[in-house]
């Protein structure tokens, strides 16, 4: 099976995962030096089991979508920018103050994506359920097509 509608329907909904999250993470105040916002792109990428839908970003991705328990410090540095984006002065040992408090208390998650696919996968169940089966017509007919010459 090619799945060339199937990938068509995933690209779509690519560009709409990707606008709602850059959305979401504008609404909820979580861009400061925009690297994360900037970083943000999808792919679909054919796998053993089918095709898949990818969210790509910053390495951090995880942490603003689901948080970071309390235990364990960010790099130094990565909230030293952070602070430099947001404009927040004090230099380096306010960055290491709030390392500490990181450390502490945690950061709470956004779930932005979780959000956005619950919705998504509302609104597109019925298009990639129609995509794949266009896809296996497409594929019968090509094998139909084969057997005959």
């Amino acid at each position: 099976m090619t799945g060339t509608e199937l990938r068509e329907e995933l690209l779509q909904i690519g560009q709409e995962l990707q606008s709602r999250y850059k959305s979401g993470l504008q609404q909820r105040g979580k861009i400061a030096t925009g690297k994360l916002f900037n970083s943000i792109d999808y792919e679909v990428r054919k796998e053993e089991g089918g095709m898949k839908l990818f969210l790509n970003g910053e390495e951090y991705m995880h942490n603003v979508e689901e948080g970071r328990r309390p235990g364990t410090q960010p790099p130094l540095d990565a909230i030293y920018k952070w602070m430099i984006g947001r404009g927040v002065e004090g230099g380096r040992n306010r960055a290491w103050l709030i390392v500490k408090n990181i450390k502490k208390e945690g950061i709470k998650p956004t779930f932005i994506l979780k959000e956005i696919k619950e919705s998504l996968n509302n609104l597109y169940k019925d298009r990639l359920e129609e995509a794949i089966k266009r896809d296996i017509r497409n594929t019968m007919k090509e094998n139909l097509k084969n057997r005959k010459q």
